[in-house]
């Protein structure tokens, strides 16, 4: 599950990387450049990494709706995994927004406490057809 959240941001960036402006009819009468790449396939492509960035946010959404003691476990996913804090700046936040101050083996148990809990939320659908990413 850790694997599956922490690809939040190299999906973001092949959303972006990947620009779903396939081109337009040219009216001056100049020959365009050829158009190196499928105008679907390029369009697939932006459209697979929104949805894939679009899953790993509903996820942790799902978790923070499912209740008030949730709430904390799925600002840790958020923070962690889609905003790529570090554990310090995590505690620290907890600390302002909850008055929580916890030691580092405490947050470890609530992070692995809220995998657990996304990945019981998680459709097992999406865990079934999810494939690693691999970084280029």
């Amino acid at each position: 599950m850790a694997d599956f959240l922490s690809e939040y941001h190299l999906w973001k960036r092949k959303s972006k990387q990947i620009s779903a402006d396939v081109g337009g009819v040219s009216y001056d009468g100049m020959p365009k450049a050829p158009v190196k790449k499928d105008p679907n396939s390029q369009l697939d492509a932006h459209a697979n990494a929104k949805n894939e960035c679009w899953k790993r946010q509903v996820i942790v959404d799902n978790l923070r709706d499912v209740g008030d003691q949730y709430a904390m476990l799925a600002d840790i996913l958020s923070w962690r995994y889609l905003h790529e804090f570090s554990q310090r700046k995590c505690m620290r936040l907890l600390t302002e927004r909850y008055g929580w101050d916890m030691s580092d083996k405490t947050f470890r148990l609530k992070q692995e406490a809220a995998l657990d809990q996304a990945l019981e939320i998680i459709p097992h659908r999406w865990l079934s057809e999810w494939q690693p990413l691999e970084e280029k």
